[in-house]
């Protein structure tokens, strides 16, 4: 799903947004990043419905937030059946997002 959604947002082709993929975040790669908000996007596959990737999703995403960042998860199949949705939201988060972006310890994290 990492495919489709990089053909979706690459270069600019989301309303002008500039992500990176696989991005380093501190000790975690991030599937998507948009560094101007601050913004962490991962894609989460079957395999995060299991417990313990939940726990370590859950544990990544709290280390995320104590250093500012705001992370929205998305299913595969959001991915592949309602990618306009999952448009609407990144553009919700962004546009409710005021810059200068929050201080470490005041980022949020949002399942969708």
């Amino acid at each position: 799903m990492e495919k489709i959604f990089w053909e979706v947002v690459r270069g600019g082709r989301f309303d002008g947004l500039k992500f990176r993929r696989q991005h380093p975040v501190g000790p975690f790669i991030a599937d998507f990043y948009y560094h101007q908000y601050k913004l962490v996007i991962e894609l989460d596959g079957s395999v995060h419905d299991e417990a313990e990737q939940q726990a370590y999703d859950q544990n990544r995403d709290t280390w995320m937030i104590e250093y500012g960042l705001t992370v929205l998860r998305f299913t595969n199949q959001e991915v592949t059946n309602e990618i306009e949705s999952v448009k609407q939201r990144i553009r919700q988060v962004i546009i409710n997002t005021q810059l200068p972006h929050p201080q470490p310890g005041r980022g949020t994290a949002l399942s969708c």
